[in-house]
């Protein structure tokens, strides 16, 4: 609550009773230690055929580690499918169970990213038949072409009649530690036509909440014009700048 408090975030957070992140945590951290150096050869050693530095053994590599409080700190989920799996309303089937893709990453509750146990499978992924009048669209802003993690991602099913939304579901990815299903912008969509100023507005509030750390701000405008070019999509409208 505090950090949510000093990042800037408003309104009150839903703290579990247990968090694993704080009990799992390794004290071995807070002894006082240095950061390791490689070890440097000479430059008489230097050759073509060796490494330039050895770098560090086992041991110094041990405690370098064991520098890290260890609390389970998650990154963003990279995901491409993930979002798609989320707008399209799939079901997941584990070994064990069948999960909406909407429950399946949990990686804000604890130290795995998804709810899987141990000893359980997906076996299968089950995504139904979409309605005539849905329509769905996938738009990933990367820095390369190909085979890139995104900067930010973003699928969306929009279900229009006499065109006007009926329902959306709009998905970001790459912005939470779990595919983050973006409501406010579904609610700023449904009852309109689709254009160029809803879905502008159906961006601007899929960000209303969203809190930038020091190095992320320009994720902001990407995640908010990929929720407006999605959704133009989702209507055939071309994408603009």
């Amino acid at each position: 609550m505090a950090i949510n408090h000093y990042l800037g975030g408003k309104g009150t957070l839903k703290v579990e009773k247990k968090v694993e992140h704080l009990t799992r945590c390794d004290s071995e951290c807070l002894e006082r230690t240095t950061r390791a150096k490689a070890p440097e050869k000479p430059l008489s050693d230097y050759r073509l055929d060796k490494e330039d530095v050895p770098g560090l053994d086992f041991n110094i590599a041990d405690i370098e580690a064991k520098r890290c409080y260890n609390c389970g700190c998650d990154g963003v989920n990279p995901s491409d499918i993930a979002p798609a799996l989320i707008a399209l309303d799939a079901t997941i089937v584990t070994s064990k169970r069948n999960v909406k893709a909407d429950d399946f990453w949990v990686a804000d509750k604890g130290l795995k990213p998804t709810l899987l146990d141990d000893d359980e499978i997906i076996t299968e992924i089950r995504i139904p038949r979409p309605a005539a009048n849905i329509k769905s669209s996938f738009l990933k802003f990367a820095m390369r072409k190909s085979i890139d993690f995104a900067i930010v991602n973003c699928a969306a099913a929009v279900e229009s009649k006499d065109g006007v939304v009926k329902s959306a579901r709009v998905c970001l990815n790459a912005v939470y530690s779990n595919p983050y299903r973006v409501m406010q912008a579904e609610e700023a969509i449904k009852g309109k036509p689709i254009d160029e100023t809803n879905a502008e507005a159906a961006g601007d509030a899929a960000v209303t909440n969203a809190v930038a750390l020091p190095y992320n701000r320009y994720k902001i405008q990407i995640a908010k014009t990929l929720v407006k070019r999605t959704i133009l999509a989702c209507d055939g409208i071309q994408n603009r700048p």
